[in-house]
């Protein structure tokens, strides 16, 4: 019922090692080891595909052995997006649109891509450790530097659209997270409810 009338949606593993959304075609069904979040909007994609997201899901979420697991009543449904201006929305949703885009290319040009083959690269480009013989092949198949650099851009335009600096350690990027829940709280016992998609969600919802 959620995903009727959109011609695409994200999705996101359970359980994985990185907290990772794309987008898929709601052709496409999702079995039981992916969440399935009914929004089409780039600009939500690229929220929920930044660090702060992941910063907020990897504290509220629970554990698999050693992958985080995302539970959408502990990580999506209490997450504050940021309420930001028209040319900050259509900014993240463009590199969003881009960055899985990006993806997708490096995916269906060579079979020995995967998601977290991406990530796990781009996670040792971060620390400086050496890449392995077939890391080093996924790094250059997958442009995996221009991954974490659109990763990086990213970050820094949804900390902006929260109107807060950048970097921030993940201590303090959930205490501003908290503080920000706690005041939408307090908005919508007034009444004032910020809708992720209003035309689904009011008719439902509203009362």
């Amino acid at each position: 019922d959620a995903i009727h009338g959109l011609v695409r949606h994200a999705i996101t593993p359970m359980t994985a090692r990185h907290r990772l959304f794309m987008f898929i075609d709601n052709a496409t069904i999702a079995d039981q080891g992916l969440i399935v979040v009914a929004l089409d909007d780039a600009f939500q994609l690229g929220v929920l595909s930044s660090g702060i997201h992941s910063a907020w899901a990897g504290a509220a979420g629970g554990t698999l052995e050693d992958r985080p697991r995302y539970n959408n009543a502990a990580c999506f449904d209490p997450f504050p997006f940021p309420d930001t201006s028209a040319a900050l929305r259509e900014s993240i949703g463009a590199l969003a649109e881009k960055l899985d885009q990006h993806r997708k290319d490096a995916i269906a040009r060579d079979e020995r891509v995967t998601m977290t083959g991406m990530y796990n690269v781009v996670e040792k480009l971060r620390s400086g450790e050496a890449l392995t013989p077939k890391e080093r092949a996924i790094h250059e198949v997958a442009a995996c530097g221009i991954l974490r650099d659109m990763h990086d851009e990213l970050d820094a335009l949804v900390a902006e659209a929260y109107g807060w600096p950048w970097p921030m350690a993940k201590e303090e990027i959930l205490e501003r997270l908290v503080a920000l829940h706690d005041e939408r709280v307090a908005e919508e016992q007034r009444g004032v409810i910020r809708w992720l998609r209003p035309e689904y969600q009011i008719p439902r919802f509203a009362q």
